[in-house]
Order: structure tokens, then sequence, then C-alpha cells
């Protein structure tokens, strides 16, 4: 007889790769690690609460157009931001475009950037602009209001609000590497990223030394396809 937890995931409305892999997992050889019966268990009860109805948070079109210039020349482009605290920029926030193997595939996620199964997952934006919150939005009411803050800002201005995280932080808003020329920082990306993007770099500083300062390549593995 099979665990009544794995029951109750399987009676829930849970869908995706990764609930089926833990079902499958479970029945294959009998056991799950306490790590995967805690993820049993969240995506039965997720699956079981309410969804709130999606949020508008403006057009996404120009999110869009960004990304996916930069899939002709990369993998896995993403846009990193910050959002919440006082600094505006308190937690991790990063967008992507969802992958053939997601159930949400077209859609922009919008995650804190960690490997699937351990990152936080703040939702999923139409190119409508219907953001639909996630788990860990729905949980703290503090942050699903900075995400729709942060979102709509970034709605209205991908570029201007992206640049403000990269100059924040010191580090490219696409490819996260440390922006170490004067050029790169004062846009808040490297030129091979405002390449790949299609942004233009800025205007040369006169202390600025002649030079392509940062490269980034924003072609790291993504964790995350699953989701």
């Amino acid at each position: 007889m099979n665990d009544p937890r794995i029951e109750t995931l399987k009676a829930s409305n849970a869908r995706g790769d990764f609930a089926a892999s833990l079902i499958f997992q479970y029945e294959d050889r009998g056991r799950l690690s306490d790590k995967q019966w805690h993820w049993v268990v969240k995506l039965a009860a997720d699956a079981a609460a309410p969804a709130p109805g999606p949020v508008a948070v403006g057009t996404f079109t120009g999110v869009f157009q960004l990304i996916e210039r930069a899939a002709e020349h990369l993998r896995f482009p993403k846009i990193r931001l910050g959002f919440g605290g006082p600094s505006g920029i308190a937690n991790d926030l990063v967008l992507k475009i969802a992958g053939p193997r997601s159930r949400y595939h077209g859609d922009i996620l919008v995650t804190d950037g960690g490997p699937f199964g351990d990152n936080k997952f703040y939702g999923v934006i139409t190119e409508d602009g219907e953001y639909a919150p996630g788990r860990d939005a729905r949980a703290d009411a503090d942050v699903a209001a900075a995400l729709v803050a942060k979102l709509t800002s970034l709605s209205e201005d991908p570029q201007a609000v992206a640049s403000e995280y990269g100059r924040l932080t010191g580090n490219c808003c696409f490819c996260s590497r440390p922006l170490e020329d004067d050029r790169s920082t004062q846009v808040g990306y490297g030129p091979v990223c405002a390449k790949n993007f299609g942004l233009n770099w800025g205007v040369k500083s006169r202390n600025s030394e002649v030079g392509l300062g940062t490269i980034c390549d924003n072609s790291d593995v993504d964790p995350e396809e699953q989701s």
C-alpha cells in the first residue's frame, strides 16, 4: 500500500515533471528522502490551496522582446533584478522565459534564481502582463506587494530598471558578473551582454581607459528548466 502522503499528492491537482518524478521514484524504490517527502507534502498542499487571480503589472512585450533577442545568441538568457527592503534590491529576482519542458512554456518565470527544487518561486507572467503569484509570493503579503511594484516598474521601462540593478550592485543585470569598467558600471551591464540583448552600451567616461571592460556571456547552465 502506498504511503498516504503519496496518495494525497496523486489525488491533488499537482502537475509537472517534479510531482510526477516524486511519485515515480516512490513507486519504483518504495522510499524517498526526507527532502523529497517535504516536497511531496508541499506540492500537494500548494495544489489544494485556491490560486489567487492574476494581477495586472503592465504589458510585458518589451521584456519578452529583450529576452527573445538575447536568445538568438544565448541558451538561457535571464534578467537579474532585486526587490524589497530599504534598498529596493534586498531579495534576488530572476526572470526568464520558460522552456518547452515547463508547464509554463512561453511565459516568464519569476524566481530567486536558485536551482529547481531549492528556489523561491514567485510566479509567472504572460506577455499581456498578467502576473500569477507563485507559492513564495502568496506566502507573504509584503513580498507580494514589493514584487508587483518592481514588475510594474519593469514593464514601464525594462532597460532602465535592469540597468539600475547593475549600477546599485556592481554586477551585470544579465550575467551577474562584476562590472569593472566605468561605462559598464554606468549602464549596469557589460559590452557583450549589451550586444546580446540589443542595447546601447553607453557613452565613454572621460576617466575611462580604452578597452572593452567587463566581458559578460550569460551562458550558464540553466538548473530551472523543469519549473
